[in-house]
C-alpha cells in the first residue's frame, strides 16, 4: 500500500512539472480548481456510476430542513401580501401598502446574486444560518412595527435573509441528488408549500379575528424550527470554486466590484419601476434619476464581469457548450412578469368585479395558490418521470400559462365561477414554469456554479415582475381612470339618480362611499346601480391586463422552442452530500476507481500552490 501512494506522489508531481511547464511559460491562467470543476470532477457520485446516496435518517431529516426553509422564506411575503389593508389599518402611511412587499422584493432580487456567488465559493452552511437568522430578525421587526420605518427596514432584513434562505434551498437540495433525480427533489420541495397555499385567506383571518401580526409570528416559529435544524443538521460537503486558493490572494480576486454593481444596479431599477407612473410621472426626475442611474450600473456590471473580473459573478462557464441555461434565465424573467401579473391583479379582480368581502376574496384567490403549487410539484415530478422530455413538459406549461392568463379576460360580474377555475390552471401553467425551470437549467451547470444558477433565475424572476407590474399597472390606470366615472354616472342615472347630482355621486363614490347618503337624490338602489356599473367598469379595465399578458407568454414559448434539448445531460452525477455522515461518499470523479483520481486532483492542488498569477481568471 505503501508503495503505491509513494507511486501516486511520484505520478502527482510528474503531473505538476508537465503543467506548470506548459502554462507558466507560455503566461497562461492557471484555472486553480475551476477546469476540475467545471468538468465536474469532484462529484461524490461520477455520470456513470450507479447514482445512489445511501439514504439516512439524520440525511433525510436534513433534507426536510432544507425544503422547510424553501417554505419559511416564501412566508413573510405571504403573510404580508396577503393582509395588506389590515396593516395600513394598523400604521396609517400613504405608502404603507406599495412599499411593504416593494421593500422585500428588492431586498431579495439585489442581495440574491452576490449571495449565490459567495455559496459557490465558501460554501452554503453559514451563508445558509447567517440568512435563515437574519430572517427571524426581520419577523420579530415587521411584527412589532408601529411605524411605517420599522416596517421598511422589518420587510428589507426579511428580504435579505429570505434571499440567502431559498437560494440555499433550492441549490443545496439539488446537489444531493442525481442530475436525473432533481426534479422529484424539488417536486417536494414545492410539495412543502402546499399547506400554506390558502396564504390569503389565512391573512383575512388573522386580520379578521386576532391581528394580522399572528401571520409574522406563525412566520417566526416556522423559520425557528428552520434555524435550529440549520444550526444542528447541515453540514455539507462538496467542491467550492475558491477550495485551495490562500485567503489573501482570495481577498485581492473577490468579486466585490461585480457585487456593488449588481445589488446597486438591480435597486435603483426597481425603484424605477414602482415609482414611474404610480408614485410620480414617468417624466419626473425622481423617476429619471434611479432609471438612468441603474441603467448604467447595469451596463457596467455586464461590461466588468465580461472584461474586467477575474473570479466573476456569472462566470462564462455556465453558458458554454449549450443553450439550455440562457433559454431558462430569460424565460425566468418573461415569467416572472406573467406571474406578478397575477399576484398583483387578481385580488383587485376578485375585490373589485365581485364581493369585496375578505373572506370571499381569500376563498376564490384559492385556486391559484394550489393550482401553482400542484403545477410546481407536478411539473418537476414530471422532469423525473419524462427526464428527456423535459423542454416538452415545459413548453405545455408556457402554452397553458399564456392560455389561461389571456383567457381571464372573459372576466365580468356574471362568472366568478368560470374566473376561478381559470385562474387556478393559470397558476397551474405558472407553477409548471417558476419551479422546474431552475431544475432543467441545473441539469447543465457544472456542480461549482448551482448556487450561481440558481441565484441569478431568481433576481431575473423578481426583476421581470418589477418591470411586468409597471407595465400592467400603467394599463389598468389608463383604462379605469376613463371608464369607472362613466360606468358609476351611466348605471346611476338609469336607476333614477338626478343628473345635477352626477358630478358629486361620482366623486363621492369613487374618493368617499360613507358619504354618498348625503348626495341630493342618491337612494340604496342607485348606488346599488352605481356598484354593479364600477364592477363591470374594473371588468372591461382588467381585460386589457390580461391580453397584455400575451406577448410574453409567445416569447416564453420561443425561449422553450430555442432552448434545444437536455437529455444528454441526464446522468447519475451526484454533486455533493448534505452530512457529515461518516458513510458519505468521497469527493472524486469516479465510483469504480480510488486512486486515478486523487492523482489528477492533487495534481492540481500541487500546481495552485506553484503559480501564483491570475489564478481566478475565467476562461
Amino acid at each position: 500500500m505503501a508503495d503505491t501512494h509513494q507511486q501516486i506522489d511520484r505520478e502527482s508531481e510528474a503531473g505538476v512539472e508537465h503543467f506548470d511547464e506548459k502554462n507558466v511559460g507560455e503566461h497562461t491562467h492557471v484555472e486553480n480548481l475551476e477546469d476540475a470543476a467545471t468538468q465536474n470532477a469532484y462529484a461524490v457520485k461520477s455520470d456513470d456510476s450507479d447514482g445512489k446516496i445511501p439514504m439516512t435518517p439524520k440525511r433525510f431529516i436534513t433534507m426536510v430542513v432544507l425544503a422547510m426553509s424553501y417554505v419559511g422564506a416564501n412566508l413573510p411575503l405571504f403573510f404580508v401580501g396577503g393582509a395588506l389593508t389590515f396593516i395600513q389599518a394598523s400604521i396609517p402611511n400613504p405608502s404603507t401598502t406599495g412599499w411593504a412587499t416593494t421593500a422585500y422584493g428588492i431586498a431579495l432580487a439585489s442581495i440574491t446574486p452576490f449571495t449565490g456567488y459567495l455559496q459557490d465559493l465558501f460554501g452554503r452552511r453559514y451563508i445558509s444560518i447567517a440568512g435563515s437568522l437574519t430572517l427571524c430578525i426581520g419577523l420579530v421587526i415587521i411584527g412589532t412595527s408601529h411605524r411605517f420605518v420599522q416596517l421598511m427596514f422589518g420587510c428589507v432584513i426579511s428580504g435579505v435573509g429570505a434571499g440567502a434562505t431559498e437560494l440555499t434551498a433550492i441549490a443545496g437540495l439539488a446537489e444531493v441528488v442525481s442530475v436525473k433525480n432533481r426534479g422529484l427533489t424539488l417536486s417536494l420541495l414545492t410539495g412543502f408549500i402546499l399547506p400554506f397555499a390558502p396564504y390569503v385567506l389565512y391573512a383575512q383571518l388573522f386580520g379578521e379575528n386576532a391581528t394580522w401580526r399572528w401571520g409574522m409570528w406563525l412566520s417566526l416559529i416556522y423559520n425557528g424550527l428552520v434555524l435550529v435544524g440549520l444550526i444542528t443538521l447541515y453540514f455539507p460537503k462538496s467542491h467550492h470554486r475558491a477550495d485551495g486558493v490562500k485567503r489573501a490572494q482570495l481577498h485581492k480576486e473577490l468579486d466585490l466590484i461585480g457585487g456593488f454593481l449588481s445589488m446597486s444596479g438591480i435597486v435603483l431599477l426597481q425603484v424605477f419601476l414602482w415609482r414611474g407612473g404610480s408614485i410620480y410621472p414617468w417624466k419626473s426626475g425622481r423617476v429619471l434619476a434611479p432609471m438612468i442611474i441603474g441603467f448604467l450600473l447595469c451596463m457596467s456590471f455586464f461590461v466588468w464581469e465580461w472584461k474586467g473580473a477575474k473570479y466573476p459573478m456569472v462566470p462564462s462557464n455556465i453558458f458554454k457548450g449549450q443553450r439550455v441555461t440562457g433559454s431558462a434565465i430569460g424565460i425566468a424573467f418573461v415569467v416572472g412578469m406573467n406571474l406578478y401579473a397575477i399576484l398583483n391583479f387578481l385580488p383587485i379582480m376578485f375585490a373589485t368585479v365581485y364581493s369585496p368581502d375578505a373572506i370571499q376574496v381569500g376563498v376564490k384567490a384559492l385556486g391559484f395558490g394550489i393550482g401553482q403549487t400542484i403545477g410546481s410539484t407536478v411539473m418537476n415530478l414530471l422532469m423525473t418521470v419524462f427526464k428527456n422530455h423535459q423542454q416538452e413538459n415545459l413548453l405545455f406549461s408556457c402554452l397553458l400559462m399564456t392560455a389561461c392568463i389571456s383567457a381571464l379576460a372573459c372576466v365580468n360580474p356574471t362568472n366568478p365561477n368560470t374566473v376561478v377555475v381559470l385562474s387556478a390552471f393559470a397558476g397551474w401553467g405558472v407553477g409548471g414554469i417558476i419551479a422546474p425551470i431552475a431544475t432543467v437549467a441545473l441539469s447543465t451547470t457544472p456542480d461549482a456554479f448551482i448556487a450561481t444558477v440558481v441565484s441569478i433565475i431568481q433576481a431575473c424572476r423578481f426583476l421581470g415582475g418589477a418591470i411586468g407590474y409597471s407595465i400592467y399597472y400603467a394599463v389598468f390606470t389608463g383604462k379605469v381612470k376613463t371608464r369607472l366615472p362613466a360606468a358609476v354616472a351611466k348605471y346611476a342615472v338609469d336607476a333614477g339618480l338626478p343628473l345635477q347630482s352626477v358630478p358629486q355621486f361620482v366623486l363621492a363614490f369613487i374618493t368617499a362611499p360613507t358619504t354618498l347618503n348625503k348626495v341630493d337624490g342618491a337612494t340604496p338602489q342607485i348606488i346599488e346601480a352605481a356598484t354593479l356599473g364600477s364592477r363591470w367598469a374594473y371588468a372591461e379595465s382588467l381585460k386589457y391586463v390580461w391580453l397584455t399578458t400575451i406577448p410574453f407568454g409567445a416569447l416564453c414559448i420561443i425561449l422553450c422552442l430555442f432552448m434545444g434539448s437536455n437529455s444528454k445531460y441526464q446522468t447519475n452525477r451526484v454533486a455533493a452530500v448534505s452530512d457529515n455522515d461518516p458513510r458519505s461518499p468521497r469527493l472524486t470523479n469516479s465510483a469504480d476507481c480510488e486512486c486515478r483520481p486523487w492523482v489528477e486532483l492533487n495534481m492540481i492542488r500541487r500546481a495552485a500552490t506553484v503559480v501564483r498569477t491570475d489564478v481566478f481568471h475565467d476562461s
